[in-house]
């Protein structure tokens, strides 16, 4: 991986936006040299590059206190308010055999809510192939940025040299090589695994028996046994209560029949037995009043209806005779006259003798009629009167007398049978004992009735109440046998745990036993590169335990072991760089390296051979942040074979800022003037 460009903006003492390319420009040119005075912001560019790879999660050696807050102090303290502080990182490494480049932009400003951070990452992981927004990788960065650089490495590539003296010492040393050791070969992630499983293991222990639930489950067993025989014993009750019931209706249905075969119910109908014969006798003699009524009429004349039919013939007969002889006297007389009158007014002798004929032939006739004999000689209106009574009074007569008779014998049949049912009443004394014996029956029936319900609906409630049991017997259950299970499971868990840390704790033994090896001859390897003395240290062992580093070095009777204190201030700075060196190249991570104060406070001896052959080779990429005194004019001179860009940085008074410009301090311009 190779850093491409570094962008600051209202950044610490950078003001404005500016910018230091940092791109190698060739393989055997890896080195670039960034001079800068105290405080002009040399270690500002090396927290800033951390910054924008972890965030809150870089180890930064300007941070005090909470990430916010240094956030907020590392603001530009000039720049206009509201401003964005941002930092830019753009760099591009291999990834699946093509070249992926990222651009990470990590911005920040204060606002009167309080600080608002934001981070944007471009790349050419596109159809396009150039850089553009990437929403995933933005979404993810920290993950991405792990897999870029490991941040529990970091301290390994990126570091002030002036301060990894502390390295030497043996309980520094055993620390930071426990930290990198484990995370070159991932015995952290073992270690947290174990961690976890103890974890894991702490919290399925504390799983206990489900005793409550047993408890619970007990008493539910129990208030459904007790809910059961409730049950069963209304349902016997119910049964029983229906069986009093019908035995009592058998009871009562007998003695029914016993009263009604007694005549009960004749002798409770006595009464209106009584009243009825009352009423048909009374009905009865009104029918015979109306029978006399019309007997004492002109009913007795219906025994002589043809009599008196023959009567009114013969009457009317008569009548007409006696009518006849009226007119036989007056009609000759009218004839005369008319014949006379017509004669006057001149009719025709032949036709009055005509008529005359017609007129004597009908007075012939009359008087045939009128010499009928008379033998009752009624009036004419006793005729009629005759004939009246023939056609309507008679025909009435008979009808009412009909009615009357029907009447009469249906009042009579009533009678007597009303008389005949009142005769076969027992009495009282007969049936008062059978009548009170079914009256009692029938209470006991009504009793019984009401037993049955009241039983139904008590065995009916007890067959909710044993269900409602069922049911919580049925959940206590379900809740103990899960929570036994739950158990059994945890004790799984916690032996298969068990056993999976044992597993992890040899492999953590032997993984580092297997790579120690490696990296102790790395370490001696560039140890003996860099020290002057270079017979001091003969070998050099990792105690893969307690990872103390020990020292042997050449003595009288072989080698003997050398103590940290027995090294000076330089030897030790050597021993920390040997060590960050040989574990950055145990690693085999091709990682750019950025050292701030990288020749501290070293003797020219050991500068030169760290600017002869550590900076060259420390990496693919390596970045020096330096003062003047450190990579002085000689050094530069000697790094210049591999030396591929190189830049100052210079701090204006006028704008109380750091300006980043090309060319190292020689080259530095007149009129720009210095802090310090």
């Amino acid at each position: 991986m190779i850093f491409d460009e570094l962008v600051v903006s209202n950044l610490g003492v950078f003001g404005g936006r500016q910018s230091v390319r940092l791109t190698p420009p060739a393989p055997d040119r890896p080195v670039t040299l960034i001079g800068g005075l105290n405080g002009c912001g040399k270690t500002t560019m090396l927290d800033a590059i951390q910054l924008a790879l972890y965030g809150g999660r870089a180890r930064l050696a300007g941070r005090r206190g909470g990430y916010e807050a240094y956030l907020a102090g590392l603001v530009h303290r000039h720049a206009p308010p509201g401003e964005r502080a941002t930092v830019e990182l753009e760099l591009h490494t291999e990834r699946e055999a093509r070249m992926l480049q990222i651009r990470v932009c990590r911005s920040w400003r204060i606002t009167k809510t309080g600080l608002t951070e934001t981070v944007r990452v471009l790349s050419n992981d596109n159809l396009a192939g150039v850089l553009a927004f990437d929403e995933a990788m933005t979404a993810d960065w920290a993950d991405h940025a792990e897999t870029l650089i490991p941040s529990r490495l970091a301290s390994l590539f990126f570091f002030d040299g002036e301060k990894i003296e502390a390295l030497a010492e043996p309980d520094t040393a055993r620390e930071v090589l426990k930290t990198a050791i484990y995370g070159l070969l991932g015995v952290d992630l073992v270690d947290r695994t174990a961690q976890d499983l103890k974890v894991l293991e702490r919290r399925h222990k504390g799983v206990k028996q489900p005793v409550e639930l047993l408890a619970v489950r007990n008493a539910r067993l129990r208030d459904l046994a007790a809910a059961t025989r409730e049950h069963q014993s209304a349902t016997q009750a119910a049964r029983q209560a229906r069986d009093v019931q019908a035995q009592a209706q058998k009871r009562v249905d007998d003695l029914e029949e016993a009263y009604r075969l007694a005549g009960g119910e004749a002798f409770e109908q006595r009464h209106e037995l009584e009243h009825r014969l009352t009423a048909a006798q009374a009905d009865l003699r009104q029918a015979q009043e109306e029978m006399r009524d019309v007997i004492n009429g002109c009913a007795p004349l219906l025994l002589a209806r043809d009599l008196l039919a023959d009567v009114a013939a013969l009457a009317e007969c008569e009548s007409d005779t006696f009518r006849q002889r009226d007119l036989v006297e007056a009609l000759p007389d009218r004839d005369n006259a008319v014949l006379s009158d017509l004669a006057s007014r001149g009719v025709a002798p032949e036709a009055l003798a005509q008529m005359r004929t017609v007129l004597e032939a009908d007075v012939t006739a009359r008087r045939a009629t009128a010499a009928r004999q008379v033998v009752v000689g009624l009036p004419a209106h006793a005729a009629a009167q005759t004939r009246l009574l023939l056609d309507i009074e008679l025909p009435a007569a008979s009808r009412a007398l009909t009615d009357l008779t029907d009447t009469h014998s249906r009042l009579a049949a009533e009678g007597d049978t009303i008389e005949r049912r009142l005769a076969g009443v027992p009495d009282r004394e007969v049936i008062a004992d059978l009548g009170a014996e079914r009256d009692t029956a029938r209470a006991a029936l009504t009793s019984a009735i009401e037993a049955v319900a009241l039983a139904d609906e008590t065995a009916r409630r007890a067959e909710r109440h044993a269900e409602q049991a069922r049911r919580q017997l049925d959940e206590a259950h379900t809740s103990y046998a899960e929570a036994a299970v739950g158990v059994e499971q945890s004790q799984r868990i916690v032996r298969f745990s068990e056993k999976y840390r044992d597993t992890l704790a040899r492999y953590r033994t032997a993984i580092i036993q297997r790579h120690v090896g490696r990296i102790q001859a790395e370490v001696l390897a560039c140890l003996r590169t860099v020290l002057r003395k270079t017979d001091l240290v003969t070998d050099l062992t990792i105690s893969t335990d307690t990872f103390d580093v020990t020292l042997l070095t050449p003595a009288a009777d072989g080698p003997a072991t050398l103590l940290s204190h027995q090294l000076s201030a330089g030897e030790r700075q050597m021993l920390a760089i040997s060590l960050l060196w040989g574990l950055a190249r145990a690693s085999g991570r091709r990682l750019p390296v950025i050292i701030d104060t990288p020749l501290g406070r070293l003797d020219s001896e050991h500068r030169r051979h760290l600017v002869q052959r550590y900076f060259p080779n420390a990496g693919h990429q390596v970045v020096l942040l330096s003062t003047d005194t450190e990579v002085a004019d000689s050094a530069v001179s000697r790094l210049e074979p591999c030396l591929g860009r190189t830049y100052r940085l210079d701090f204006d008074r006028v704008k109380a800022c750091t300006q980043i410009r090309e060319g190292y301090f020689a080259e530095q311009p007149q009129e720009v003037a210095h802090a310090g």
